[in-house]
């Protein structure tokens, strides 16, 4: 055995005589028997191949190398990913048969789908790449300036795809912004929702765009655009309430305001809408459970539980939500007595704490006159319905007319407690006069009343409906468009009321009283001059026929309602030979004494001591406390009985119209529509 120093100092093999070849460059005999290849000198043989005697040949194939890839800039990372962004929004937010592939850089493969595209993890890396750091891109890509139309797949946003591009069915913005301040105007007539001061038409359309286009179509003057919107809103409402079922706050508030001012949106030939909008007012509302009560929202199931303490719900009712759940029933109850063929929905407890919570809260000043709208809605209603019950109830139900004391104490107790800013109002003046004329007809149309009491209810009808008429002659022309569709009821109802007085055979009732305080022709001879003159206040463009305008289709129809009554108010009056001279001249409506009428006070009365009436009263203390006469002066007439016989025969005659049927004057009130 050696001394260690010598085997310290003794070289290795590899190092005196090789060294190992490298990963790959070993030769085929020694990578064939997975032997390690020592290299003594360049060209020469390995060392094992020299000791066995082989020939030394190096592996010809060389390990495959892949080409080292750089990564991708963030601008072209950011640009990949708002393709993708804009792909997935707009198959899952457009139906498939409009989808069209556009050249922004992004392809869509055909057999891409909604559910096919992971929008969650693309969403949470287009937040990554946005906010980390890199270089950023100066602008988006075309991509992502598109155009998105929404249909309903977000909770807060509408269902109406309105396409904030050109085109010619909606009002430019200067337009839509005119529309808007018009409608804020309108709103203090009906204050069912509260628009913010700093709203501007482009944000109402954004967030709420089925609201918007059903405020643009009742204030634009537009004939084509309004044709166009009314079409686009019945195939919303079919899209967004039957075919998807997404009720929500902004449907309702659309069709409260298509509902409150449904006589700016007819037309000729167009199918009626009062009933059909009316009712899916009233199912949106019991979809969004707005006429229960926090406490009253458990499920179905809760019924079949074991009774116990039920727990609070953390939901409370929004100013929002309870401003339009007594809208609903102000509308729907009105139109209930216009046409008497719908029923609104029953008032309950959470009603009338809705009514007191504006009252107290009074978010807005407008609040006042919507609770003062809606009491006197609800007495007035509650005498229509006693006057229905009287016209179709049997022997031994009791008469309507002994309801009407207490009627008018619920109408003072209404009256005393609404604010002097709601009673300067018009709407809520207007409304008053009509529902004391609804109570005081609880005793005019029943034989069974006593002759004392009927005279007594005529003569304070009478009362009624001229303060109601002061108010409306008195309204300003610019002021007229923006009254609503229960303003025209009460229009009507009025003319009604007054003609039946005028006609009515009672005995012991002086007709002279009733054309002296109010002629019913010279009632309609106004009416006309002022729906003529609103045919130039309020002009409609893009119509073509001047007959096409809504108020001069309107005036028309007032002419053949007087073209109806007028021998009947002739006959009763003694004159049955003669006609007004606007009858045989229907383009010649002014009035040939302008200083005729003068409108008396419109303030309302805090108390009942001026409406009741007495059976004692004559016609001078009446004419004292009532104002000029609206047909105190001559009577312009011509001998023509058989003008007014042709003219009628084109109206049906309301003589055989049952007081509580309306219907017959939806032409006369609403033109076109029902």
């Amino acid at each position: 055995m050696a001394p260690p120093s010598k085997i310290l100092q003794s070289p290795s093999p590899s190092s005196a005589e090789g060294a190992p070849a490298g990963y790959g460059r070993s030769c085929t005999n020694c990578s064939r028997a997975k032997c390690k290849c020592i290299i003594r000198t360049a060209g020469h043989p390995c060392e094992r191949c020299e000791r066995l005697g082989k020939g030394c040949q190096p592996i010809a194939a060389t390990r495959k190398r892949v080409p080292r890839k750089n990564p991708p800039s963030r601008t072209a990372q950011l640009e990949e990913k708002l393709d993708d962004l804009v792909t997935i929004l707009r198959y899952s937010r457009a139906p498939s048969s409009q989808l069209q592939p556009q050249a922004t850089g992004a392809s869509v493969p055909s057999n891409v789908g909604p559910s096919s595209l992971p929008l969650t993890s693309r969403l949470d890396s287009l937040a990554t790449a946005a906010t980390a750091t890199g270089p950023h891109p100066t602008s988006a890509p075309p991509a992502a300036r598109c155009v998105l139309e929404g249909d309903g797949s977000t909770s807060h946003r509408g269902t109406v795809s309105l396409d904030q591009r050109s085109d010619d069915t909606y009002p430019s913005p200067m337009e839509a912004e005119a529309c808007l301040q018009r409608f804020r105007s309108w709103l203090v007539n009906f204050p069912f929702m509260h628009l913010p001061p700093d709203l501007t038409a482009a944000s109402l359309r954004e967030e709420r765009p089925f609201l918007w286009l059903c405020v643009m179509n009742i204030t634009s003057s537009s004939i084509p655009h309004t044709e166009k919107m009314k079409l686009k809103i019945r195939r919303e409402l079919a899209e967004a309430i039957v075919v998807k079922h997404e009720p929500r706050m902004e449907i309702l508030l659309g069709l409260l305001a298509y509902l409150s001012w449904a006589f700016m949106c007819s037309s000729p030939g167009w199918k009626p809408f009062l009933v059909l909008f009316s009712q899916l007012a009233l199912s949106v509302t019991y979809e969004l459970a707005l006429t229960r009560s926090s406490f009253d929202e458990g499920p179905f199931s809760m019924t079949f539980k074991i009774p116990g303490p039920r727990p609070k719900h953390a939901k409370l009712c929004t100013a929002e939500e309870r401003r339009a759940l007594v809208a609903v029933w102000f509308l729907t109850s009105a139109i209930a007595t216009f046409l008497g063929r719908i029923d609104p929905f029953r008032w309950n407890p959470h009603m009338d704490e809705c009514l007191e919570a504006l009252e107290l809260e009074k978010e807005t000043p407008d609040d006042e006159t919507l609770v003062a709208l809606v009491r006197l809605q609800l007495v007035s209603y509650e005498a229509h319905m006693h006057i229905v019950d009287d016209a179709a109830s049997h022997a031994e139900r009791t008469p309507s007319y002994v309801y009407r004391k207490g009627l008018l104490i619920q109408l003072n107790k209404v009256r005393e407690g609404i604010s002097s800013r709601a009673a300067a109002n018009s709407s809520v003046q207007a409304h008053s006069y009509a529902t004391e004329m609804t109570i005081h007809s609880t005793g005019l149309f029943s034989a069974k009343v006593p002759q004392t009491l009927r005279i007594d209810a005529m003569y304070s009808c009478l009362q009624a409906c001229r303060r109601w008429l002061d108010i409306w002659f008195s309204i300003p022309h610019q002021e007229v468009p923006g009254m609503t569709l229960v303003f025209y009821v009460q229009l009507m109802h009025t003319q009604k009321i007054l003609y039946f007085l005028h006609t009515t055979d009672e005995p012991a009732w002086d007709k002279e009283i009733a054309r002296g305080t109010a002629d019913i022709l010279e009632v309609l001879d106004r009416t006309i001059q002022r729906l003529v003159e609103m045919q130039e206040a309020y002009p409609l463009h893009g119509g073509g026929d001047n007959d096409w305008g809504l108020y001069a289709k309107a005036a028309k129809m007032i002419r053949s309602i007087k073209a109806t009554w007028e021998p009947a108010v002739l006959q009763a009056s003694g004159r049955a030979n003669h006609l007004s001279v606007s009858n045989q001249n229907p383009d010649q409506n002014r009035n040939p004494n302008p200083n005729i009428y003068r409108p008396t006070s419109m303030q309302m009365p805090s108390n009942g001591s001026d409406h009741t009436g007495t059976s004692g009263r004559d016609s001078a203390m009446m004419m004292s406390g009532m104002g000029a006469p609206i047909g105190g002066g001559p009577h312009l007439a011509v001998h023509n009985a058989a003008a007014a016989a042709a003219a009628a025969a084109e109206f049906s005659d309301p003589t055989i119209m049952d007081f509580t049927d309306f219907s017959w004057m939806v032409e006369g009130c609403i033109p076109w529509d029902s």
